[in-house]
C-alpha cells in the first residue's frame, strides 16, 4: 500500500466489506502486547499518493466486541503485481481487539455494507473495474487437514 509500497497483512473477510488497515500512530500500535498490531502498520506521512478523503469517517466493530476507527482515504494498492490508483479504504487510527493481536482487513463483502454513509467501490469492485478480474465473484477452497494441498 502507498507509495513507495508499505507491506501490509490483511485477513480476507466475507462479512465485511471495507479495507482497512492499522495506522502506525495508534496507542495499541505502538505497544508489543497481546492486542499490539501484527499484521504491518501503515505510515501515511511515508507515501507520497496518500489522500484523505473523509476525515474521522470510517468506523466498523464486530461481533467479538472489536472495532476500529478513523479516515477515509484514498492510496496505491498493489497486490502482486497489480497496483491500482486511488484505492479507497479505512485507516484505523483507534483499534481495539479484543480476543487476540491486531490485523488489518480486506472486506469481500457486498458494498451495502460498508461502513460508510456513502458507497464506494471495494477491492472486489475495484479489481473487477481495473479488468484484473472479471466479476466480484469469487470461491475460497479450504481443504481437509492432512490432504496434499495439489491434488495427485
Amino acid at each position: 500500500m502507498g507509495t513507495p509500497p508499505q507491506v501490509q497483512t490483511v485477513i480476507l473477510d466475507t462479512g465485511s466489506s471495507d479495507t482497512y488497515l492499522d495506522a502506525r500512530d495508534a496507542p495499541s500500535c505502538e505497544s508489543s502486547g497481546p492486542f499490539s498490531c501484527r499484521g504491518g502498520t501503515f505510515d501515511p506521512s511515508a507515501s507520497s499518493s496518500y489522500h484523505v478523503t473523509i476525515p474521522d469517517g470510517f468506523m466498523t466493530a464486530f461481533g467479538d466486541g472489536s472495532s476500529a476507527s478513523g479516515d477515509f482515504a484514498t492510496d496505491v494498492i498493489q497486490i502482486g503485481d497489480v497496483a491500482i490508483s486511488n484505492v479507497q479504504f479505512g485507516l484505523a487510527s483507534n483499534v481495539n481487539s479484543t480476543t487476540g493481536y491486531a490485523v488489518g482487513l480486506m472486506g469481500l463483502g457486498y458494498s451495502l455494507n460498508e461502513a460508510s454513509d456513502v458507497q464506494y467501490a471495494n477491492m472486489p469492485e475495484v479489481l473487477r473495474d481495473a479488468g484484473v478480474i472479471n466479476s466480484r465473484l469469487y470461491s475460497i477452497f479450504l481443504n481437509d487437514i492432512g490432504m496434499p494441498s495439489v491434488p495427485q
